[in-house]
């Protein structure tokens, strides 16, 4: 027997924000590759390390919605790949996905960027790398676009930091009482 359900719409506030916790993980994806011909069996299967980030945000319903995004390109490159891109009233330059990640979640600043023009040794990797898996339940907003599958996911260079992670003490006093 056919089921008929309600769509799960993500709630937005006024301005088109989507409002959320976001979690850092480190995962291995599989990546289906094909040559590109239709008649074509061949696919190629393999696993690809990336980061994935997961936003945990509140539907129309007020129900718990998980969106999740990878970052397949693990580099941090200080040069933009885009020309400038208007958002808004503001032109902003469009870095890699990573880079834009890590400006918009104040892990690296747009002066290190620029001064890593000059030279990349500026960037100490270990220390962004450490914060950025540390990302838990990090308070964010965003705006939802849809991506080519007709999936909603967060537009990255509206993401914006809204709070401070819950710190683990909190957690642990909760889970004591």
């Amino acid at each position: 027997m056919a089921t008929i359900k309600l769509a799960s719409n993500l709630a937005t506030d006024k301005d088109g924000y989507a409002h959320g916790a976001l979690s850092v993980i480190e995962t291995v994806k599989t990546v289906n590759q094909s040559n590109g011909d239709k008649r074509s069996l061949m696919v190629d299967n393999h696993e690809v390390e990336c980061f994935e980030l997961i936003f945990d945000c509140s539907n129309t319903r007020n129900e718990l919605m998980t969106i999740k995004t990878a970052i397949f390109g693990m580099t941090i490159n200080p040069e933009p790949v885009k020309d400038d891109k208007r958002l808004g009233s503001k032109t902003i330059k469009v870095y890699n996905k990573f880079t834009t990640v890590l400006l918009r979640l104040n892990i690296i600043s747009k002066d290190e960027i620029e001064k890593a023009r000059k030279d990349i040794t500026i960037l100490d990797v270990d220390t962004i790398t450490s914060e950025f898996l540390a990302i838990k339940e990090l308070p964010v907003m965003f705006k939802p676009q849809k991506n080519a599958k007709g999936f909603i996911e967060p537009n990255l260079l509206t993401l914006e930091v809204t709070g401070d992670m819950p710190s683990s003490d909190a957690t642990i006093e909760e889970n004591n009482q």
